[in-house]
């Protein structure tokens, strides 16, 4: 396809690049034109501008103003590199819009061109929204003479992007026009190159925004995009090794960064002429990174003695200036930042988004000589330049928007929270505190813009990662604040951190669950889901593979394959469901209040926030909150150690007094540090706890209040005061997970009430057998089910198919699971259920499979082992084979944090079917059935009964099983005709007997 200047040439000027050359007096326009032409190509700009020069006049006299104009647009381009010569650029363009309106008014292809050198020129003058503004107006020409589905419309749609994402900074809007550029060329067969570019645009664009996830698979797209180009191409292929390195930087991969940016450079060095000052600069960075300064001082000196531009010379000057500091020469530091200061005030002005970062390091510069106070002003000057949305003034006043440098604002707020606090510790000078609140504030809002942009989970999974430390002292603000003035308003502030760093991931699921069922059809939701599924396969593949390898390379091409159908499906229903994009995560974390709304009389919910420094315990009753602290993290780790040691290694055939008084110990003082302090006065039934940490590995239930002396090796467990004799307990992931997840609860909607039980004894037919052992007691649980629940489906052994556990799942209100949980705490996608495969299904049922289905299970029972442990990831929680059953719609899952012997589950689960069937709650059946063994005495030992827990909704209730039920009724109906048979009788006697009495009283 030809370019919009060529096709401008040829439709006015046959044109052959082999003309003759004849003396100067009796040359054509269209002859000079050929001959500038020749010149640029051959990079000879001053006989090129001759040659303009000669064509304009000699098309002028000929009267051939279209190429008048060509011409004149050509000679404004060749001016625009040196800052002395753009008035003459300037100059030729106003002329060239003159001849334009004189002479050729209406041609919308010569006026988009006139518009494009414009836009160039802008460029080149740094008036950037100016640029935009002349490419628009091309745009507008182009598309009413070639369609909205045209090259040259891609073309002016990319140069607008390229813009806003690398001038501005400003990744979001370049998106926007990167996929619409996408979009086009993905229509044309010969668009290899061109494809790439534009992968390339937008990985650079999701790395700015922090995607790292999605920015790495769009890259791995470009490099393979120019490895299949029919001649190789070094330059493109440059840039991609290098735009990898910058992710994997970014990702804290630093020695990936530095492999991929040296492959960059060696390629760099098979390229004529090629500057790698920004290659360079890269890997001074990446070694800073490593803290190998010396090494970042040889390459930012290698970036320096290339001299590029001002603006590589400008980022080797701050390079070199981090690398001093970190080797502790200040002087030598300032004056490398005073350089790029100074250069890029006369790049960039005064004010603006790429200073942003310079003034960050500056302030770790005076921050590392103990110099707070100037710290903090050239931290927040960095986020002053940062918000390129707003007036400097307008910092807390202004909504953050997608076109500020949202990751400057990141670094700058993160510092700026840091030192003030770090600050408040040194003096306890509580306005340090009072000074950061609007600095967490707009940290938070700065979370949520990027959380609800996210598209996958992995990318989200490292944002509540990286966050968790602010919000630890946002926490602390707060906490603090409160003990010196007491107010409900920090006991909010307090509340709204601790449950923001809670099971975000999956609360944003829920959220776009929520969204996609109540405003899009049926086919459009099951596509989601299909490419959400295919999305967390592809990220299972991904941690399986080797690093740097084919394979991973593949996985990662495939997934931005997958990213690029979301995408795709995202503009489909921006179109079509304008009101999808109006529904935001905004209020979709609950508040305290509504909390304590939602809490019934005797319940009472404790949220906790495991933090780097602090254990911070949150009490809720309907009626009070209550705040403690507890410092000492390690000591609390230690205890949990300890508690977790009993369990593990104890014989509760023959148990350790050892191990009994450790296990006293450790329960009893978990007990004074997590719950006693903050356990209410009032009368509490129900304890509703929010773990964190290494808090989610431990059933409170099993602390005891006190210690039990006994005789040398007398152990009583029995005897023991667990919590569970004065409590119910159950758990949630978050408040927010656990309202949201109950709004969804489907009741009346079937009017059948379904049961489903799924087990499997042997496993000898499948394939891989040989790691499952078998599981003794998994067809009497089954069996069980179907004893208490008649109406149950049962699938028992080789009926126990992946494909009829999907089939009978999704209407089930009691499922119940006995087959091997496989749990992967490396790799959480990896996690599995094993069923019996038929033709249709493999048998593996891994975890993101749900991603693809939507439950109404009341209560789910996992009978197998550690389903309720999984990888923690900080600022989300355990990935177990529990969650993602609650993403997919479970009220309550009955699940396992440990191992438990087989015949124990059995009896456990019995006595919980016991007390459902007679219509208990599913948290007092639990208790009940937990209860009965302590009392026994035989299975007292916590390791018994402790590790079963219920996570979710506790007052799920189920009708009595069908058979009872008439029973009941026959019952019933027998009572009352036997009543009415009574009465008549009863009548009868007493009509006989009246007129006797009646006689005798006459």
């Amino acid at each position: 396809m030809l370019s919009l200047k060529v096709l401008l040439f040829c439709y006015v000027v046959p044109f052959c690049t082999a003309a003759t050359v004849l003396p100067d007096t009796t040359r054509t326009g269209a002859e000079y034109l050929a001959l500038a032409q020749a010149s640029e190509n051959q990079e000879a700009p001053v006989q090129a501008i001759k040659h303009y020069k000669l064509a304009r006049q000699q098309l002028q006299h000929e009267q051939d103003y279209l190429n008048v104009v060509y011409a004149l647009t050509q000679l404004a381009d060749l001016h625009l590199s040196d800052e002395a010569t753009q008035p003459k650029a300037v100059a030729y363009l106003d002329t060239a819009q003159i001849v334009l309106n004189q002479h050729v008014p209406d041609n919308d292809t010569l006026s988009a061109l006139v518009f494009t050198a414009k836009a160039n020129l802008a460029l080149a003058q740094r008036k950037h929204y100016e640029a935009i503004e002349h490419y628009q107006q091309s745009l507008v020409r182009k598309r009413v003479f070639y369609g909205e589905n045209h090259l040259e419309v891609a073309r002016d749609l990319e140069e607008i992007g390229n813009v806003y994402l690398y001038n501005l900074q400003s990744p979001y809007e370049s998106e926007r026009f990167h996929q619409q550029v996408l979009s086009i060329r993905e229509q044309f067969s010969d668009q290899g190159r061109l494809l790439a570019n534009c992968y390339y645009h937008l990985s650079f664009a999701n790395r700015l925004r922090g995607d790292y996830d999605k920015a790495l698979s769009y890259a791995f797209k470009v490099e393979q995009g120019y490895k299949n180009l029919p001649e190789v191409d070094h330059f493109n292929l440059l840039n991609a090794n290098g735009l990898l390195g910058t992710i994997y930087h970014d990702m804290d991969s630093i020695d990936k960064a530095l492999y991929y940016n040296r492959k960059a450079i060696e390629i760099g060095g098979k390229i004529p002429k090629a500057n790698l000052s920004m290659h360079y600069n890269n890997q001074a960075g990446y070694f800073f990174k490593k803290q190998a300064y010396d090494s970042s001082i040889y390459y930012a000196r290698l970036a320096v003695d290339k001299q590029a531009n001002l603006e590589s010379l400008s980022i080797s000057y701050q390079f070199l200036g981090n690398a001093y500091r970190g080797k502790g020469q200040m002087k030598a530091s300032f004056a490398n930042y005073r350089e790029s200061q100074d250069l890029k005030k006369v790049i960039y002005g005064n004010y603006h988004a790429q200073l942003s970062f310079l003034y960050i390091d500056i302030g770790k510069a005076f921050d590392a000589i103990q110099s707070p106070d100037s710290a903090l002003y050239y931290y927040q000057l960095g986020l002053e330049n940062a918000r390129t949305s707003r007036q400097q003034s307008e910092v807390f006043t202004t909504a953050i928007r997608t076109e500020d440098d949202l990751g400057a604002m990141e670094e700058a707020l993160t510092r700026l929270t840091s030192i003030l606090m770090k600050q408040y510790r040194k003096t306890s000078n509580t306005s340090y505190l009072n000074i950061a609140l609007p600095y967490f504030e707009l940290f938070d809002q700065l979370v949520d813009v990027w959380r609800a942009d996210f598209s996958t989970e992995g990318a989200n999974l490292i944002l509540s990662s990286n966050h968790k430390t602010t919000y630890e002292q946002a926490v602390s603000a707060g906490y603090h604040l409160y003990q010196t003035n007491p107010s409900d308003s920090l006991l909010r502030w307090v509340f709204h951190f601790t449950e923001k760093s809670k099971a975000m991931v999956l609360l944003e699921s829920i959220r776009q669950a929520e969204r996609d069922q109540q405003l899009l059809p049926d086919s459009l939701v099951q596509r989601y889901q299909s490419l959400r599924t295919q999305l967390a396969y592809y990220q299972s593949e991904l941690t399986e593979a080797e690093p740097q390898s084919a394979q991973m390379s593949e996985w990662q091409r495939q997934r931005a394959d997958v990213l690029r159908e979301i995408e795709t499906l995202d503009q489909q229903v921006e179109v079509n469901y304008p009101n999808y994009y109006t529904i935001t995560s905004e209020d979709f974390t609950i508040s305290l209040d509504t909390l304590q709304k939602h809490l019934v009389s005797g319940q009472s919910a404790v949220s906790y926030f495991w933090g780097n420094s602090a254990v911070y315990a949150l009490l809720v009753t309907p009626d009070t909150v209550k705040v403690h602290r507890t410092e000492n993290t390690g000591r609390l780790k230690k205890l949990v150690g300890q508690y977790q040691d009993v369990l593990a290694n104890d014989n509760i055939s023959a148990p350790s007094y050892a191990n009994f008084l450790q296990f006293q110990e450790s329960a009893h003082q978990l007990y004074q540090t997590l719950l006693a302090p903050v356990l209410p006065d009032e009368d509490t039934e129900h304890l509703i706890i929010m773990a964190d940490g290494e808090l989610t590995k431990v059933p409170f239930e099993s602390f005891i209040t006190s210690t039990v002396e006994t005789a040398p090796n007398d152990i009583r467990y029995q005897d023991l005061p667990y919590l569970i004799k004065t409590y119910e307990f159950s758990y949630e992931l978050s408040a927010s997970v656990a309202f949201r997840n109950r709004q969804r609860r489907k009741v009346g909607q079937k009017g059948e009430f379904g049961v489903a039980a799924f087990g499997i004894k042997n496993f000898e037919n499948i394939p891989g057998h040989e790691r499952y052992p078998r599981l003794g007691d998994a067809e009497e649980e089954v069996n069980y089910v179907q004893e208490k629940f008649p109406q149950a489906q049962i699938f028992l052994n080789e009926s126990a198919t992946e494909e009829a556990f999907k089939q009978q799942a999704v209407n089930a209100d009691i499922l119940h699971v006995a087959t091997h949980g496989m749990v992967d705490l490396e790799n959480p996608f990896d996690s599995k259920f094993i069923f019996y495969p038929t033709s249709e299904e493999d048998g593996s049922f891994y975890l993101y499979e749900l991603y693809n289905m939507s439950l109404e299970t009341q209560l789910l029972l996992l009978g197998t082992c550690e389903s309720g442990v999984g990888k923690y990831y900080a600022g989300e929680g355990s990935y177990s084979l529990a969650r993602n059953f609650v993403y997919a719609g479970c009220q309550s899952v009955v699940m396992s944090l440990w191992k438990i012997n087989d015949y124990l589950t059995m009896k456990t689960i019995e006595k919980l079917y016991d007390q459902l069937a007679e219509q208990s709650a599913t948290a007092t059946a639990l208790r009940n059935a937990k209860l009965d063994f302590i009392e026994d005495g035989r299975f007292a030992h916590p390791q018994c009964w402790a590790g079963l827990v219920l996570l979710g909704n506790t007052d799920v209730q189920f009708p009595l099983p069908y058979d009872l039920t008439y029973a009941a009724v026959a019952l019933a109906v027998i009572v009352i005709l036997s009543l009415i048979v009574f009465m008549r009788l009863r009548r009868s006697d007493y009509k006989r007997v009246l007129p006797n009495i009646n006689r005798q009283h006459v």
